[in-house]
């Protein structure tokens, strides 16, 4: 089953500054994520809100089951200020 990833312009923003080995990991995840969102370490934050680790940073992204659409609305490295 394929899911549509979209990633939202702050993510992209966010994903350009950060060090190329890193920017690659996530990548990677995101690439993952087409196939399956649900796997990695994602936990639920909200009704539709979840959030993956990759490394030292954080992808946050709504899902939508019924139309197979992940929506990628940040990427934030983990600080003790990540989930204010």
């Amino acid at each position: 089953m394929i899911w549509n990833v979209i990633v939202g312009a702050p993510a992209r923003k966010s994903l350009k500054r950060f060090p190329l080995h890193d920017a690659e990991a996530i990548q990677r995840a995101l690439h993952e994520m087409e196939q399956d969102p649900f796997t990695g370490d994602v936990r639920k934050l909200g009704p539709r809100s979840y959030r993956r680790r990759v490394r030292d940073y954080r992808i946050f992204f709504d899902l939508w089951i019924e139309q197979q659409i992940v929506e990628v609305t940040a990427i934030r490295r983990r600080t003790t200020t990540t989930y204010r």
